[in-house]
């Protein structure tokens, strides 16, 4: 089976008319802008691909832009009702149940999609994999009735990226993530605070992907690593340590025992969960892969 990467060197590899049905169904109905796509290639990476994509929304007129929010359908609308929905638009739908509406919630939708229609003159684009329930649809309903033209434009498409992107990291497999956790074992507390970079190993050695800092948890506030920018291959976890504990007051030497510790570790499956932990005081440290 092949890897996503070589998956989408594939693509950039073959005819024209063996690509474009796939950018059509990530795309949404929009043959215009899955031609500017086309014409961005290579992509070689499920990452090169959505950024060509973005790149041809970018590119576009605003003629063209409106013309690629009002090829998506009405949540729970008339497409869905006629079964003439694309194959990852139902599914999406589904998911959270909007094929399956009570009759108030029904209701309370067609007013919403109405109000919004009439104040903007497209749909309401929302990426449902950001959502974990038909309440929060609704809610996001309603505060994007709140916005302008200008901004609600800006607000679709980026909705519409965001789905792009979703659809890139199902059709790939690519639908694991990255994350770490910090404890702290001389206090028995989450290392909260902690300066933490990732770094991906390329040609010229390793290169940083992100830089962040643990929440009062102990933990990063998104994944180090999801969906497409999830790609097998070798990567380095480097954790600032010594600035964690000089932050807590703890007299260290100089320098100190520990300063900064890297673990270094693979990702061999793009579609699986990889927790890198730290146990760590000033002295030791352990990792594992967790769960």
């Amino acid at each position: 089976m092949a890897s996503p990467r070589e998956a989408v060197e594939r693509l950039d590899d073959s005819a024209p008319g063996e690509v474009l049905p796939l950018l059509n169904a990530l795309i949404e109905r929009s043959p215009a802008m899955a031609e500017k796509a086309l014409s961005l290639r290579p992509f070689s990476t499920p990452a090169g691909l959505f950024r060509a994509i973005v790149r041809a929304m970018e590119a576009s007129s605003p003629e063209e832009r409106l013309a690629l929010i009002r090829a998506h359908p009405d949540l729970a609308g008339a497409e869905a009702a006629a079964g003439t929905l694309t194959a990852a638009s139902a599914s999406e739908q589904s998911r959270l149940g909007l094929d399956r509406l009570t009759g108030p919630e029904l209701a309370r939708l067609d007013e919403l999609k109405g109000r919004y229609r009439q104040r903007f003159g497209f749909p309401c684009i929302i990426a449902l994999r950001r959502h974990a329930s038909r309440e929060s649809v609704l809610a996001a309903f309603e505060q994007r009735l709140g916005g302008d033209q200008d901004a609600e434009v800006g607000n679709a498409l980026g909705e519409i990226a965001d789905i792009v992107r979703g659809r890139i990291s199902r059709h790939f497999g690519m639908t694991g993530w990255l994350s770490t956790h910090v404890l702290d074992t001389r206090d028995g507390v989450p290392g909260a605070g902690m300066a933490v970079e990732l770094k991906a190993m390329c040609d010229s050695g390793w290169a940083a992907l992100k830089a962040t800092r643990t929440n009062s948890s102990g933990r990063t506030d998104e994944p180090l690593l999801n969906d497409i920018d999830m790609l097998p291959g070798a990567y380095r976890l480097e954790f600032d340590v010594a600035g964690y504990f000089r932050s807590r007051g703890v007299a260290l030497a100089d320098p100190p025992f520990l300063a900064t510790i890297p673990i270094e570790f693979a990702i061999a499956d793009a579609a699986a969960h990889y927790h890198v932990p730290l146990l760590v005081s000033p002295w030791s440290f352990s990792t594992y892969r967790g769960s």
